[in-house]
């Protein structure tokens, strides 16, 4: 699995971007409370992510500040599309507190970071797989793309009217991106505007006459989640997703507004 990052380019000004080996050993280091540590000019915005997957249960029930567990204690819409407190908007659940334990593991979040189980990373060869964290250097109001997918084409049999197979291979991409602009918002937040996850997977494939092996044509699904936050500089954020079949998704992030112009 490797990691495309395709920084878009507005205003003639370029994006500085760098990733971070996560994707490739399974574990994601803790965000950063120090300096940037790549490159930067006054009033660019360095971006941390990472982004986990969950196969388990993740506990709580709905309360009127989120999951219980979970706790929004910040104003993640202040000057924007009217400002409301919404920890819950399907299907997302936006936190900065939390005390619950995701697929086993206690996962706590506060003003000093996150530990899952009292480490900085979830556990290896657990339920919780870490699947990328990319870090980025934006000057506002700029685009970017994050782009985590395969190198290899997809591959699938076909059977030939003699009854051999042939290998076939198509180009489509898998995996998954990681968008949204950068702009500056009201009091000195951070306006991550349409901020998007696409995800692209192979759902399912043909069925092959007299086959019983799942090798056959893949039939593709996509699936998208949008929201716009407002965050403040140097302040952690948790965002978890319903993700569906692919399990659960928690995003963590931070944004820190490099000195000013």
């Amino acid at each position: 699995m490797t990691r495309k990052v395709v920084p878009i380019v507005c205003m003639a000004v370029l994006a500085v971007v760098s990733t971070s080996p996560a994707a490739d050993s399974g574990a994601a280091p803790p965000l950063p409370h120090a300096g940037p540590a790549i490159s930067s000019t006054a009033g660019q915005v360095l971006i941390q992510f990472s982004l986990y997957r969950v196969h388990g249960d993740i506990g709580g029930e709905p309360t009127t500040t989120g999951l219980r567990g979970f706790s929004l204690t910040d104003n993640l819409w202040e000057g924007i599309e009217g400002g409301k407190v919404e920890a819950i908007q399907e299907p997302f659940v936006f936190f900065v507190l939390s005390n619950v334990r995701v697929a086993g593991v206690l996962l706590r979040a506060n003003e000093n970071g996150w530990t899952w189980d009292g480490q900085d990373r979830p556990p290896s060869g657990g339920k919780i797989e870490t699947i990328a964290a990319p870090k980025l250097m934006v000057l506002p109001p700029n685009s970017f793309v994050i782009e985590i997918s395969p190198n290899e084409p997809v591959q699938y049999f076909e059977k030939r009217p003699d009854g051999t197979f042939e290998l076939k291979s198509l180009q489509e991409k898998t995996g998954l991106s990681l968008t949204g602009t950068v702009e500056k918002g009201a009091t000195g937040r951070i306006v991550l505007r349409d901020l998007t996850l696409r995800f692209r997977s192979i759902r399912k494939r043909k069925p092959i006459e007299g086959v019983g092996l799942d090798v056959g044509e893949p039939i593709f699904e996509k699936r998208e989640f949008k929201t716009t936050i407002a965050v403040k500089s140097g302040r952690e954020y948790g965002m978890l997703i319903a993700g569906g079949g692919y399990g659960s998704l928690i995003l963590r992030l931070r944004a820190d507004l490099n000195g000013s112009e």
